[in-house]
């Protein structure tokens, strides 16, 4: 990411929370968390991607996409929902949605999501959000506030628990991701012999 865009992209998220009239929200690691989902953005392309309750990482996300990829941004907070639609309103590429993460998810429940950026997942949403996620997905759980051990060792053995292989940071951070598939009846290594032929 080039400074100029990097730069743009943390302006656009500090104004994002200052229109909010939540300044707190602004933490100094915003940088550090922004050019992760940049980066997990950016290996997903042409991909299905979903950013729940931690909309001023859209700015970074948004840089990290190429031109086919999907963004939809949801929040529970109709104010949060209004300033963020109307700051990315000219980009095509992102839908911002006001509902409640939970039943955003019941709703989508046959769509899968190919990168799944979260400030906050409890066991119930651990649960959705995993069933959500497409083969070789990623999940990320960036809390704007560390999350308290017994928070995280629940939601990481939820996402355990569903199939997800999980590596979690000290911070409160969180990566999973779904295996691909393995194709059936399909060995790695050389091509098969065919059976001589009966004569």
């Amino acid at each position: 990411m080039s400074r100029e865009k990097e730069d743009r992209a943390l302006v656009a998220a500090r104004s994002f929370y200052l229109a909010c009239k939540q300044p707190q929200r602004v933490s100094g690691d915003l940088l550090a968390r922004g050019r992760s989902a940049r980066v997990l953005a950016a290996s997903k392309s042409g991909g299905m991607l979903l950013n729940v309750e931690v909309p001023e990482l859209s700015f970074f996300i948004a840089d990290g996409m190429d031109i086919t990829s999907q963004l939809v941004t949801v929040s529970n907070d109709p104010d949060v929902h209004s300033t963020l639609k109307a700051m990315l309103r000219d980009d095509i590429r992102i839908s911002v949605h006001a509902q409640h993460p939970v039943e955003f998810l019941g709703d989508v429940r046959d769509h899968r999501f190919d990168l799944m950026i979260f400030g906050a997942l409890d066991p119930p949403l651990a649960r959705l959000a995993a069933a959500s996620l497409a083969p070789g997905g990623l999940l990320a759980l960036f809390p704007a506030v560390a999350s308290s051990a017994v928070d995280k060792s629940e939601s990481g053995q939820t996402l355990v628990d569903c199939g997800l292989l999980i590596s979690a940071g000290v911070d409160g951070t969180l990566i999973a991701a779904r295996a691909p598939e393995n194709l059936k009846g399909k060995r790695r290594g050389g091509r098969r012999r065919r059976p001589p032929a009966r004569g």
